[in-house]
């Protein structure tokens, strides 16, 4: 980890140095005494692990108050963690029963009918294999006609949905989503991590012929 500062004590004769320190949560802890050098190089950290740092200059006598406080991630080249969706699908909500026997199941689908609400399910898990928490992820739905749809926040089993609620023909069968072959892609996800680029996909069909996908 690289640290630099400006030397605004230049001009000032009696400055001979600054003292480097980590921050712990206010707390301050010695790394180096230079000379006037307005650069330092943190050696041996532990990638993915935060680190903060403060400076002060020093002179014969005395020695400055704190900087202000920087942190960084150090990261290896090449050990960037990202965050991708693993899986992506598509279904409907069932409710069976009532009362306090009311259950609600989600049910892989990839055939709807127009008037059905299309919910598209995404995993989101890091390059390390962990699951993502509180990722959005963006999506595209591609066909015969166009839309796109920002997920809500992954839970901590990594799961993000979308809901795309499609219109149903009027009493003349007229109107409506259109029918036919729709994609649904993964454009953008959205977090603490970067994205990783991986557009993961899934196909379904919406079709009159399907029935109802959506049971209440």
């Amino acid at each position: 980890m690289t640290l630099t500062w400006s030397d605004e004590h230049s001009s000032d004769a009696t400055v001979t140095g600054y003292n480097v320190y980590y921050d712990q949560a206010g707390k301050a802890q010695f790394i180096a005494a230079l000379g006037l050098e307005t650069t330092y190089v943190d050696i041996n950290l532990t990638d993915g692990q935060t680190y903060c740092y403060k400076v002060t200059s020093v002179t014969d006598v005395a020695e400055s108050a704190f900087s202000n406080i920087l942190c960084a991630t150090p990261e290896s080249p090449g050990q960037i963690t990202t965050a991708g969706v693993t899986t992506l699908e598509t279904g409907y909500y069932e409710i069976t029963g009532k009362g306090k026997d009311r259950v609600t199941t989600f049910v892989l689908s990839s055939t709807f009918a127009p008037g059905d609400t299309v919910i598209v399910r995404a995993t989101v898990f890091d390059s390390d294999g962990l699951a993502v928490e509180g990722a959005t992820v963006d999506l595209s739905i591609t066909g015969p006609e166009s839309v796109t749809l920002i997920s809500g926040a992954s839970d901590a089993s990594g799961i993000a949905e979308a809901s795309w609620v499609t219109e149903g023909p009027n009493k003349r069968g007229v109107g409506g989503t259109a029918e036919g072959s729709y994609t649904a892609t993964v454009t953008g996800v959205a977090g603490t991590l970067p994205w990783d680029g991986v557009m993961t996909s899934a196909s379904f069909t919406l079709s009159s012929a399907a029935g109802a996908a959506v049971a209440n």
